[in-house]
């Protein structure tokens, strides 16, 4: 949250933040409710994989709208990525700082190429979502509920 709310400082296109509380051990839902207004309709938020390295799930501009009216309510699935801080391989990878820091990369089942890689499975075509975020209006005031849920595989 500090490092974001710094960059909003520089940057003119964080309008606000929010948090939400954790989903413990994996398995279950959250849900929180947040403001958005007509200038401001793009939401990007990340989701912590803890333990892990560094990595997320996450949205990144994601538009609330659909032409002049908000959208009433969407399901959108959520895949890990890596933030390009830390070279660990797995969940539990002491922190090996990445110097310098790589891109931001979607994991896949192939990617990173390493049997030692927690999300290594060579014969799936595509990993299946780790979880999926529910975005609803609540009232015409735009205030929009998120409910998330970890979804867990093997």
């Amino acid at each position: 949250m500090k490092e974001v709310g710094a960059a909003g400082e520089n940057i003119q296109s964080v309008y606000g933040l929010f948090s939400t509380p954790a989903v413990v051990g994996g398995t279950g839902q959250m849900t929180s409710e947040f403001d958005v207004f007509a200038r401001h309709s793009f939401l990007s938020f990340v989701v912590r994989i803890v333990p892990s390295s560094d990595w997320f799930l996450g949205v990144d501009s994601f538009n609330l709208c659909e032409g002049d009216h908000w959208k009433e309510s969407i399901t959108l699935e959520l895949y890990p990525y890596d933030a390009g801080t830390d070279s660990g391989f797995t969940f539990s990878s002491p922190n090996f700082e990445t110097i310098p820091q790589d891109k931001v990369t979607q994991i896949t089942s192939s990617s990173p190429n390493h049997p030692a890689n927690s999300f290594y499975y060579p014969r799936l075509k595509n990993l299946p979502p780790m979880g999926k975020v529910t975005l609803t209006k609540i009232n015409s005031n735009q205030i929009f509920s998120i409910l998330m849920e970890p979804t867990l595989f093997n």
